[in-house]
């Protein structure tokens, strides 16, 4: 069992395996595309939406020149997911990369990983008050149920804000409601 749940710990913590190459942006930022050659000039030669759909937005810009670094502010940030853009110097030289686009601006699975562990912890010590009728325990980790469900009703869980996480805020958030609701009432009776 506590190999398990080591290799468990392990797995979750390698999470973080994929990255963009340019980086993480908010969505609806404007992304600064930079790049350094020796070149005369510099072409984008498309910039790619993410997938569902994926469309060109950009094709053949020239991007601005600064001594030897070129730069393109992309500004069409509304779709999250990985954005993929080649450009080409005047030889003929094309280099691709990409760039990820996320509703907080923020990647890895790293944070994931550490949410993941403080939704199971807030929960246990939520049900352990609870179903021991620990008025205080129960309490506290309902209040922290309904911060937490706030929390990711507003925000989501790091790179992910969708349909998954606004429904466990809103389980969230009924849990804490319900229970500290249920432990007051509880109490109240039993001291009076």
């Amino acid at each position: 069992m506590k190999k398990l749940l080591i290799l468990s710990i392990l797995l979750l913590l390698s999470l973080n395996l994929v990255s963009a190459s340019l980086g993480c942006f908010k969505r609806g930022e404007e992304i600064p595309i930079v790049t350094n050659l020796l070149a005369n000039n510099v072409t984008i030669t498309q910039i790619t939406t993410p997938t569902p759909n994926p469309n060109v937005a950009i094709q053949n810009q020239l991007m601005n020149k600064n001594g030897n670094s070129y730069t393109w502010n992309y500004t069409d940030t509304n779709k999250t997911g990985v954005y993929t853009y080649g450009y080409c110097d005047d030889v003929g030289n094309c280099y691709g990369n990409s760039f990820e686009v996320t509703p907080s601006g923020y990647c890895g699975g790293t944070s994931i990983a550490f949410f993941i562990i403080v939704i199971v912890i807030i929960y246990v010590i939520t049900f352990i008050g609870y179903f021991k009728r620990d008025v205080t325990i129960a309490l506290l980790g309902s209040m922290a149920c309904i911060i937490l469900g706030i929390y990711l009703f507003n925000n989501g869980v790091i790179i992910f804000r969708d349909d998954i996480t606004r429904v466990l805020s809103y389980v969230t958030l009924g849990l804490g409601f319900a229970i500290s609701l249920i432990i007051g009432i509880s109490y109240i009776q039993e001291n009076m």
